[in-house]
């Protein structure tokens, strides 16, 4: 019996490295992968940005900061690493892994904004994570979903509900996967025009404007300045910008816009090196013409504001340059 129970131990014991070493291939392909999920992630944790200028946060960055209009006006190299579904406590992650990774940036972007601030509920998109498990960023990921536990002590775990990166991955390897990139420099510019999804929200919302009554406005304002702080403490100047919204959905978070675009601009005080600018008042968030959603800017409206920033930043620069 005992003889039986030190057999089982030991077959348990090799096919437990045998998940390990499969799940080690199948990262391996996929942080070799030119697909639109992991192109800009591989090139980050291979030291392949290096940038001047670096744009952090959820989908507003993403679809609002064009590198090339930055480095065309600026003569700097810049590159967006917005993402969706993005809150703070996930750009952490991204922000972490590029520092480590990169030389620092002369400057950071940071999108700031309500949804932002929110504390996230689960890892949107998980399986962009996938294959950068570490040590270095198990903690800030398992306390957004606990089941990162199991998934760090259990090999090929992580890939249970994934059979797709499988193929995906083994396409890498061998040479034979299509690039499918959807981004330039990180920046994913919509050519859509306005839709119907806020007079849709509307209709739902009957009159009544967003609740923040689950929202704890106190612990989210603390984190996000204790990111400023991390950002501020790396000796990086830190240039913190409210992108515009359409008008009528600063109405629909107006119990709470008005104050917090204040209590960000405090922090931003606090800071030597950091600076707030707030675009919810500018001109292009009373037309639609620059918005696909109340939310997000198109193309067209991202190419203005960019070229906006830019202006910002150049200033930005030369007060920089003065106080070294």
């Amino acid at each position: 019996m005992k003889q039986f129970i030190v057999k089982c131990c030991k077959v348990g014991f090799l096919f437990y490295l045998l998940l390990w070493l499969i799940q080690i291939v199948i990262d391996t392909g996929l942080r070799q992968s030119e697909d639109d999920t992991y192109y800009n992630w591989n090139k980050l944790y291979n030291g392949g940005i290096n940038a001047d200028i670096l744009f952090l946060g959820s989908s507003r960055t993403l679809k609002h900061y064009d590198p090339q209009i930055f480095d065309e006006k600026l003569n700097v190299y810049s590159y967006n690493l917005g993402s969706n579904g993005s809150a703070y406590d996930i750009q952490k992650i991204k922000r972490n892994a590029y520092l480590r990774n990169n030389s620092k940036p002369e400057l950071i972007v940071l999108n700031v904004d309500i949804g932002s601030l929110s504390k996230s509920s689960e890892i949107y998109n998980k399986k962009q994570f996938l294959p950068y498990y570490s040590l270095k960023n198990y903690k800030d990921m398992s306390n957004i979903d606990a089941s990162v536990f199991y998934e760090y002590l259990f090999p090929m775990s992580k890939y249970r509900e994934n059979f797709d990166l499988i193929s995906l991955s083994v396409k890498s390897l061998i040479g034979i996967e299509e690039k499918n990139l959807n981004t330039i420099k990180g920046f994913s510019g919509s050519n859509q025009k306005w839709n119907n999804s806020f007079e849709n929200r509307l209709k739902e919302l009957n009159g009544k404007k967003f609740d923040y009554s689950k929202f704890n406005y106190k612990e989210r304002l603390s984190f996000f300045e204790t990111e400023v702080l991390d950002i501020n403490q790396s000796k990086i100047p830190l240039l913190l910008v409210w992108a515009p919204e359409y008008v009528g959905r600063q109405y629909l978070e107006s119990d709470i816009l008005d104050k917090t675009i204040r209590d960000v601009k405090n922090v931003a005080n606090k800071y030597d090196g950091v600076e707030f600018i707030d675009f919810t008042k500018d001109s292009i968030c009373y037309d639609t013409y620059y918005f696909y959603n109340s939310y997000h800017l198109n193309k067209i409206g991202a190419t203005k504001f960019s070229n906006m920033v830019s202006d910002s930043i150049n200033k930005y620069f030369k007060k920089v340059k003065k106080s070294d």
